[in-house]
Order: structure tokens, then sequence, then C-alpha cells
């Protein structure tokens, strides 16, 4: 996170800013992604992780510990199973990961196997691998559904060829078999998609959680805390 020359710490935060000294009623807001520093009408402004303020050209701010936000995307379809969507959702919100719902279409509502609805926020065709850390993929049978999508088998394979973490619940892994190369992986899943993924060349272990390189895999909901866990260690 910190650079040697204690200089900058990477990541994406906003951070507040008061000008000459004081602390402003209308704080200044500032945005940094991926490796940027911080600047302000071209003055350099560096945090530390530290608890104090600090002076920067002319401006004077708070530091505050700073922690990387990671990305998640979370494929949405109809037919999800609610368990395995909306536990991860709230569990990566709580770790402060920025979270979108990527479905094939941008603000539509889905539903679940029984009928509850939740609306995307993305569109596959509209997001890029580059400006993600990890994908997690829902079971119920909105996997069958993801891989009629091409812009979302591209996304998810691109995630792969970036060696970026796929997670895959449940059916979820069918959509590995569609847009991953398995062969001697080591994949779990409910059980009735083990010949799909056999077929596909995977190694198909009956446990409740199942890392192999970038891939993580679980079989069922009550695998779920296990899982998350999981993807939240792998993210790091």
């Amino acid at each position: 996170m910190e650079k040697d020359n204690g200089d900058i710490i990477l990541g994406i935060e906003t951070v507040t800013v008061f000008r000459s000294g004081s602390r402003r009623q209308d704080p200044l807001k500032l945005s940094a992604f991926g490796s940027c520093s911080f600047c302000l009408e071209d003055i350099g402004i560096y945090l530390y992780s530290e608890d104090r303020a600090y002076t920067t050209g002319q401006l004077v701010f708070l530091k505050r510990k700073v922690i990387i936000m990671k990305k998640v995307a979370i494929l949405l379809e109809n037919l999800f199973d609610e368990r395995e969507l909306i536990y991860p959702y709230i569990r990566f919100l709580e770790e402060g990961y920025e979270v979108h719902l990527v479905g094939t279409e941008r603000n539509k509502e889905y539903k679940s196997k029984v009928g509850l609805t939740e609306t995307s926020t993305h569109a596959s065709e509209d997001i890029s691998s580059n400006d993600y850390d990890a994908v997690v993929i829902p079971g119920g049978y909105s996997p069958d559904h993801m891989r009629r999508c091409k812009s979302t088998v591209d996304f998810v394979r691109a995630m792969n060829e970036q060696n970026k973490i796929i997670a895959a619940i449940c059916h979820g892994p069918w959509m590995l078999a569609s847009c991953c190369d398995l062969s001697g992986k080591k994949i779990t899943a409910f059980y009735s998609i083990k010949d799909d993924l056999t077929n596909a060349g995977a190694e198909y272990v009956d446990e409740e959680v199942v890392v192999d390189g970038n891939l993580i895999t679980s079989r069922t909901p009550k695998d779920l805390p296990v899982f998350v866990k999981t993807i939240i260690v792998k993210l790091g």
C-alpha cells in the first residue's frame, strides 16, 4: 500500500480537504483511483496512514487511515438463488467493497427462484474486467441464463485471462464450463452438475469450498459462510 518514500497510499478513497489551515463547512472532496496520487489544482496531495493533520502546498487536510477499496461484480439473471446473491452482497458491503450487480441489461429487474426481485446496476456489455478485482456467480438456474449472453461470457472469460478471482457457488460453475479452461482444475458445485464439469475437464471435489488458482467454488447455500470468507481472504 505505502511506497518506500512514505508519500503515497494507493487505492480508491474520498478525502476531506481543508484550505488555508481552517476546517471549512463545505470541505472539498477528492477521489484517487488505482495508482493515482491525490491532486487538486495541480497541487500534489499525499496520504499517510497516521490519523493526524498535514500541510501540503496551500492545503491542510486531516490524514486518516486509508483502506483500499476492492470492486466486485456479482452476476445477476432470472431464477437466481436469493441467498447466494444477497449474503455475499451484504458481506462485501460490510467489508467496504464497491459492489455492482451485473445483468444482461442495466437497471433491469430480475426475479429469483421464489420471486424476490433485484435490480441490476450495470450491464455486462458496459463493463470491463480491468475495473474489477473479483466476480461472483450465484447459483439457482440463473447461470444457464448468464451463459446465453455473449457479453457476460466475455467478461468472465477476460477475468480468468487476467487471473482475477472468479467465485462460483451451487450451479454457478456452469458459467466456468462456458468461460474458462477447466482442464485439470479442482472444482466443486451442486452435485447434479458434476458431469458437466468433468466433461469440461475439471476434477470434481465434494468439499464445502475449493480453491484452485483464481477459482473459488462451493456446493450449496450451506457453504456460504466459508465461501464468502475465502473470497474476502483471497482479496486481501
